[in-house]
């Protein structure tokens, strides 16, 4: 008899840090969206006050993850900021 093979099981941590993920690309993509049709009404886009050069400590790969994530969700939050702030209506 041929043994079952059983896919492999994907840990509920790695599956919520994937629909996490998908979320924040999707947010992402919306914003774009958002400024492409505002465009018309928005004011010249203002230089970025990005920091460069940022220490980074070495964390543990889940550590990494969840702080990629928590900069992706800021940087969705300047986004809209940015766009409130040039919005012309």
């Amino acid at each position: 008899m041929q043994e079952e093979v059983k896919p492999q099981r994907q840990s509920q941590v790695s599956e919520q840090l994937n629909n996490l993920e998908k979320g924040l690309v999707s947010l992402h993509e919306v914003i774009n969206t958002l400024v492409a049709r505002l465009e018309p009404v928005l004011r010249t886009e203002l230089p970025s006050e990005e920091c460069t050069g940022k220490d980074k400590n070495e964390v543990v790969p889940l550590a990494s993850t969840l702080e990629s994530h928590a900069d992706s969700a800021k940087a969705a939050r300047s986004k809209i900021d940015d766009i409130l702030d040039r919005l012309e209506l």
